[in-house]
């Protein structure tokens, strides 16, 4: 194939042609998250690659390259680290070798690295045994006032490796209770007696159900609200019909515990990250 030389800047029909989605469907994803800047790689007179930076809530910069063809990679992701000139993250898949050789020979160090699994809503259960009594109340999100909620998932998020800093984003928050992911048994809040939010567990309706995000805030760690949290949750959501949920962690506690649970690892992406 013939040299690829990456441009600054992208048109509809380049982004489109490569991420195989409709002008729509782009203008959709633009909206979530703006683009600050687009590069376009092109050989032969055809795109052959397409890469975005957004700034994401917590302010991290990250890159988003896409190709159609393998050799287009590597310059798109040069070109676009370079002409950023501040930190930036691109995330890959882990068992792609050579991308992340790329990375790392482009000056990129691992930051973090999530590994995803399937665990079976019987064997979770299983493994975590029958339900105790709460030291809190267990309700849905439904019966939480929604400004609360979001100061709880802001303050939950920023606990979580490679959030710190999340500010959260009132509508985009908002707009994941209008989701048709999004049902009330499957996400949980813990609440004290004197009416103070601690934790959340909560599972998105997926074709796989999927756990997002189950946490407690520091001062109520030492009891067993995150476990009451997830054996409630699992109890609701294993008759949505699928046999297993999903879910990923960067915490090896956490995947040694998913371990245990019966879950089995599919995959994992690594965040890499640019200093200049």
């Amino acid at each position: 194939m013939s040299a690829v030389r990456v441009r600054v800047g992208a048109t509809i029909a380049d982004a489109c042609s490569v991420l195989e989605c409709s002008a729509d469907e782009l203008e959709a994803r633009n909206r979530v998250q703006p683009p600050v800047a687009e590069w376009t790689a092109v050989a032969a007179g055809e795109t052959v690659g397409y890469a975005r930076a957004f700034r994401r809530i917590d302010n991290r910069l990250f890159v988003v390259p896409r190709v159609s063809t393998e050799s287009a990679w590597r310059p798109l992701v040069a070109t676009a680290l370079a002409e950023l000139g501040e930190i930036a993250h691109v995330a890959v898949p882990g068992e792609d070798a050579e991308k992340l050789q790329v990375l790392a020979d482009l000056g990129c160090d691992l930051e973090l690295e999530s590994a995803t699994y399937v665990i079976p809503f019987a064997t979770a259960l299983a493994g975590l045994g029958r339900r105790r009594p709460a030291s809190v109340e267990i309700v849905p999100a439904s019966q939480v006032e929604r400004s609360e909620l979001f100061a709880l998932d802001t303050r939950l998020r920023n606990d979580v490796p490679g959030l710190a800093g999340w500010a959260g984003d009132r509508d985009q928050f908002d707009a994941e209770f209008a989701s048709h992911d999004y049902d009330p048994s499957g996400y949980l809040v813990a609440r004290t007696n004197g009416g103070e939010l601690v934790g959340l567990c909560r599972m998105w309706k997926n074709a796989t159900p999927a756990l997002g995000l189950l946490g407690v805030v520091a001062t109520h760690r030492t009891g067993s609200i995150a476990r009451e949290l997830l054996v409630q949750t699992l109890e609701a959501t294993q008759h949505w019909g699928a046999p297993a949920f999903e879910t990923h962690t960067a915490r090896p506690a956490l995947q040694r515990r998913l371990n245990r649970l019966g879950g089995r690892r599919t995959g994992s992406h690594c965040r890499m990250t640019f200093s200049p």
